[in-house]
């Protein structure tokens, strides 16, 4: 399961992600389409834990086992 809610994230002033909640449960098959800048691969990035939000928070839960990502821990 991946739990955003109300992610934003902001490289400088430029904005990559506004207010994004988002529920995904674990087996579902989600897509991923929309014009460049978007913010597809800034959604993917966070998921990754490849990048912070820059504000809200973002939860993973694999095997039982919550992993939470959130602007607020910095």
């Amino acid at each position: 399961m991946i739990v955003f809610n109300n992610v934003t994230k902001k490289y400088g002033d430029n904005v990559g992600l506004i207010n994004a909640s988002v529920h995904i449960n674990s087996g579902d098959f989600v897509f991923l389409v929309g014009p460049s800048g978007a913010g597809k691969t800034t959604l993917i990035r966070l998921i990754l834990a490849l990048a912070e939000p820059t504000s809200g928070n973002i939860t993973c839960c694999y095997d039982g086992t919550d992993e939470a990502i959130s602007a607020d821990a910095r």
